[in-house]
């Protein structure tokens, strides 16, 4: 028997005590056990535990190095009292001019070739395998492509199993995999098991950069408690001075995330940001801070934090928020007053200022407004070719019955931007105007696109139903008063429609046409609640197109904004 296999055989039969070695691994996700021995542990997957890291053992084997095969022998045996060292361990030493084909293609990034190669060499050479270290680091660069194109996918479950088949890649050297596993491990809800990830980085690697982004990456994936822990740790290290930067960043994140609905941030601490903030005259944090006040609906605290800011740069930002701030607490002039003055600043602003003119215009009661903030208002809109505000002073003229004015800015909107309010203005003006060919075509070009234009088509010819019973004959005055209310109703004069209606059902009872009638006038006057159940009333007896869409645009409240609701 050769000497090397009758070493292996002798190994095999022995356990021998040896002292535990130093574990350079990640121990919270392998259970205390070193990286390449187990796997990250999956719930509803099986563990990868007893796999023996054989690499060192052929390494050594590779070099002839006898003493050291032998010491290797008795550690992983006495560490896996199962294992049985392999008999091919000395017949497999690589040839170095086989290798250098692997190594070239490995060198080029054609890991998919290396297999092909391997198995034709050993098509030649059944024994020859290639070296523990080419193998180790050809493993490692396919698990780390196969873990980054399954994290590029979205895919965390399988991120999550590459990395439990090939732990060995889980080390300080291959951060990107890391903070990919870390960041898969959240998204399957294992997020103890990614704190421990990015505790082992924290305790086990080096590189100050990279463990400060460690805990900044983490701070927006893990709860936030999580996040101050992993925090402590760095504040706790060598590096300690590096990590104070990296908490006012954890803290801005937090602060972000609150704004968007994400956890509430302490009051104490969003204090000491503020202070901060303040103290060091950093314009976005103070922004930040504003921000966050104005989602919690804090407004004076909002405009004290915007206005520090406006005083520390001129940003478009600052002045929306200092606007926006006045504007919720009510303070409608100061708003409009800043909005105007700094108009020029960004064209957010200017829009700013339209979208409060807007909301004055299209007041429901009408509102008479000043003549000289119209005036000024108007140029704004034209430069700023704002399909809203156009449509806004379409609204305004309407509501005041200079309908002529209202045609003009309505068709300068439609031309800017089509939308259902803007088409809904020009068609209703055009028929107050008794322009029968621009409201056709107003129908026929808006109705497919906006169904609130479609349903005037359904009522300007509004009548009896098909099929219905003939109304029963009517005396002179109710004949009469019908008439004045369909008038009334074509000319959109809802309100007096709607009053000729009510003084006729005082002496007749009203039929279903006349009810349909009083059913879009209540609808286009913006009584939603009273048109609603007229017409589930009436489809509930009769389902027909006309109370199905009036049930389903008054539900929904279809008119835009301006025309109010009950």
């Amino acid at each position: 028997m050769p000497i090397k296999t009758l070493l292996i055989a002798l190994l095999s039969a022995t356990a021998l005590t040896l002292p535990a070695s130093a574990q350079d691994a990640w121990t919270g996700l392998s259970a205390g056990r070193p990286v390449g021995t187990t796997s990250v542990s999956v719930p509803g997957q099986a563990g990868l535990a007893g796999r023996v890291d054989e690499a060192t053992l052929r390494a050594l084997a590779a070099r002839n190095d006898i003493a050291g095969v032998a010491a290797e022998i008795r550690k992983l045996r006495n560490e896996n009292p199962n294992w049985t060292p392999p008999q091919d361990l000395f017949e497999s030493t690589p040839d170095p001019a086989e290798e250098q084909r692997l190594w070239a293609l490995f060198g080029q990034g054609k890991l998919d070739e290396i297999p092909s190669v391997i198995a034709l060499i050993q098509a030649a050479r059944p024994q020859w395998r290639p070296s523990a270290d080419f193998s180790a680091k050809f493993a490692a660069s396919k698990s780390r492509r196969e873990i980054v194109a399954a994290s590029e996918a979205g895919n965390a479950v399988q991120v999550v199993a590459l990395a439990s088949a090939q732990p060995g890649i889980l080390v300080c050297g291959e951060m990107d995999v890391l903070w990919r596993v870390g960041e898969a491990l959240v998204k399957t809800r294992a997020s103890d098991k990614a704190f421990e990830l990015y505790s082992y980085i924290l305790s086990r690697c080096t590189d100050t950069k990279e463990r400060t982004a460690t805990v900044e990456k983490a701070a927006t994936l893990l709860a936030p408690d999580q996040a101050e822990k992993l925090l402590t740790i760095g504040l706790q290290a060598k590096d300690a001075s590096s990590f104070e930067a990296v908490r006012r960043n954890v803290l801005r994140s937090r602060i972000a995330r609150a704004i968007d609905g994400g956890p509430a941030v302490a009051a104490a601490d969003l204090a000491a940001f503020e202070a901060s903030a303040l103290q060091a005259r950093q314009a976005e944090d103070v922004m930040l801070a504003g921000w966050l006040h104005y989602s919690r609906k804090e407004m004076p605290a909002a405009v004290t934090n915007f206005e520090a800011a406006m005083g520390m740069v001129t940003s478009p930002k600052a002045i929306e928020g200092f606007i926006l701030s006045h504007r919720a607490m009510g303070n409608i002039d100061v708003a409009e007053r800043l909005a105007y003055d700094r108009r020029a600043v960004d064209p957010a602003i200017a829009r700013l200022y339209i979208e409060i003119m807007a909301t004055d215009l299209t007041r429901s009661p009408r509102v008479d407004i000043d003549p000289n903030r119209i005036a000024r208002l108007e140029p704004v809109v034209m430069d700023g070719r704002s399909a809203v505000g156009a449509q806004a002073l379409g609204w305004y003229l309407y509501n005041g019955s200079r309908f002529a004015d209202a045609m003009r800015w309505f068709k300068q909107s439609l031309d800017w931007e089509p939308m259902e309010a803007n088409a809904l203005g020009y068609a209703l003006t055009a028929n107050r105007l008794k322009d029968a060919a621009t409201f056709r075509a107003a129908l026929a070009s808006y109705g497919p696109q906006f169904p609130a234009v479609a349903a005037l088509k359904r009522i300007e010819t509004v009548s009896r139903p098909r099929g219905s019973a003939p109304a029963a004959p009517a005396d002179n005055a109710s004949n009469a008063l019908s008439r004045q209310a369909l008038e009334h109703f074509k000319a959109g004069q809802y309100e007096a429609a709607l009053a000729a209606l009510d003084k006729r059902r005082q002496a007749r009872p009203e039929d279903r046409g006349l009810s349909i009638v009083r059913a879009w006038a209540l609808y286009q006057s913006g009584q939603y609640v009273k048109a609603k159940a007229l017409f589930e009333d009436l489809d509930s007896k009769q389902s027909t197109r006309d109370t199905q869409y009036g049930k389903f645009y008054a539900s929904r409240q279809l008119l835009p904004p301006q025309f109010g609701s009950n």
